[in-house]
């Protein structure tokens, strides 16, 4: 939820969020503006006005970050924890193609870098461990703004997960959005 959370203050789409953004979001969590302020100068050490992912995400603000998504999707999601009246995504090839475009892995005729695929790989990870489980899956969809049904997320990761270990690596990603691609030569 914390990457859904970033993603949907991130009002630009911009891999950050605006001081502005964050305390319109304090403020629907109860937050009082001096509260706002001062959590916000933890998630900008350097004043630059705005907070990236990364330190959104970061071990030291780990605790706060996730009582903060807590409260604001429990103020401004349904029980399921998507956005009120979404609508879902019931088509595999369109949950994957409109996270292909939105992770930038799609580009009219050319090719994507390597390096392109390890961050979008990257970015699912949440745990960091070099798999995708479906929950990863689903909450990076969610955080793309794309919601799926269960069903979705179950034929992605029966399709995706070559090996039926109940979890797809980088190989088996890369494999499944490019079936042609040799990936062999990017072994290290």
């Amino acid at each position: 939820m914390v990457f859904s959370v970033f993603q949907e203050l991130d009002e630009f789409d911009a891999g950050r969020i605006t001081y502005s953004a964050f305390e319109q979001a304090a403020c629907k969590i109860g937050m009082r503006p001096p509260q706002a302020r001062r959590l916000f100068e933890q998630l900008d050490p350097r004043a630059r006005g705005y907070t990236t992912m990364r330190e959104w995400s970061s071990p030291q603000m780990e605790k706060q970050m996730d009582a903060f998504t807590r409260l604001y999707v429990q103020a401004t999601r349904g029980r399921d924890g998507r956005p009120k009246d979404v609508t879902l995504i019931r088509s595999v090839p369109m949950a994957v193609q409109m996270a292909m475009i939105k992770l930038q892995l799609k580009r009219s005729g050319r090719s994507v870098s390597l390096e392109r695929l390890v961050q979008a790989f990257a970015y699912m990870d949440a745990d960091r461990n070099g798999s995708l489980s479906a929950e990863e899956v689903e909450d990076a969809l969610n955080a793309l703004g794309i919601f799926v049904t269960k069903e979705v997320i179950d034929a992605i990761m029966t399709t995706f997960d070559k090996d039926r270990n109940g979890q797809v690596n980088y190989y088996e990603f890369v494999r499944s959005i490019y079936p042609t691609l040799e990936i062999a030569a990017y072994r290290r």
